[in-house]
């Protein structure tokens, strides 16, 4: 920058730019899906029982990714043990997480710079 703090030329700026935000939608870690067969999956679990769905893939970012398949409100989703897990298993829930990233009005938000990687795959 410059003493007025205005680019000179031949200098670069990084920014991120907002161009879309989706209001109380899914979100989940990604550390809970489970990659099979160039499918992407992940477990709920219902009534005690686990669910195996696959991922319909909205937007995502580095740590989560925004799940566009009809759960019901509240619905849990596995996000430890998963890859042992299968279809109809009861579970046994021993510890609730709310992660920091997500907001009590889960949203999803897509910049510029994500926007060729979140509609890919």
């Amino acid at each position: 920058k410059d003493a007025a703090g205005r680019l000179r030329p031949g200098m670069f700026v990084n920014t991120e730019l907002i161009v879309d935000t989706h209001e109380n939608t899914p979100l989940a870690p990604k550390a809970a899906l489970i990659y099979e067969n160039e499918r992407t999956y992940f477990f709920v679990v219902k009534d005690d029982t686990s669910r195996r769905m696959e991922l319909k893939k909205g937007f995502e970012d580095a740590e989560k990714v925004e799940i566009l398949n009809d759960l019901e409100e509240g619905s849990k989703i596995v996000v430890l043990g998963q890859n042992g897990l299968k279809e109809g298993t009861k579970v046994k829930i021993i510890e609730e997480k709310r992660y920091a990233w997500q907001p009590s009005k889960p949203s999803a938000t897509i910049t510029e710079s994500q926007k060729d990687l979140a509609h890919k795959g």
